[in-house]
């Protein structure tokens, strides 16, 4: 293993796990392969819970984070709206808070936001169309 100030060398262990001896601490270290996803990783003798290490698809967490900053831009675009129309304001706000929910929320938390504020915006708008449907999805309203 290569941290940037050591390099680890772990060597197989006849158990299915690799140890490594620090001698600075007189600590011993296993890693254990679980799946082609899935590494264990812990003292030896474990003392607690191992940490668990999962390998990330870097792809759809770029798509995510693209998704996310996207959201944030609308959020603090409606956000925007909220002080340049007083006069809306209230369903700007709204609006924003959505979309910065969807930014930084999860998904099941997020839909239930979005149609808890669609009801009380479709409550206090006069129209009843969605003033933001980029924000709060049709599916919401």
């Amino acid at each position: 293993m290569v941290e940037p100030n050591k390099r680890s060398v772990y060597t197989p262990a006849g158990d299915g796990s690799y140890q490594f001896h620090n001698d600075n601490t007189g600590s011993d270290f296993y890693l254990r392969v679980l799946d082609d996803n899935t590494v264990e990783a812990g003292r030896v003798p474990q003392t607690g819970s191992p940490t668990i290490l999962k390998r990330v698809d870097v792809g759809a967490k770029m798509a995510a984070l693209e998704e996310n900053d996207e959201l944030t831009a609308l959020a603090e675009r409606y956000a925007t709206q909220a002080e340049t129309d007083p006069a809306n304001a209230q369903a700007w706000s709204m609006c924003a808070a959505v979309a910065f929910n969807r930014a930084m929320g999860d998904g099941a938390q997020s839909a239930q936001f979005a149609q808890q504020t669609a009801q009380v915006l479709q409550s206090i708008l006069a129209g009843g169309g969605n003033p933001c449907p980029d924000a709060i999805l049709p599916q919401y309203w």
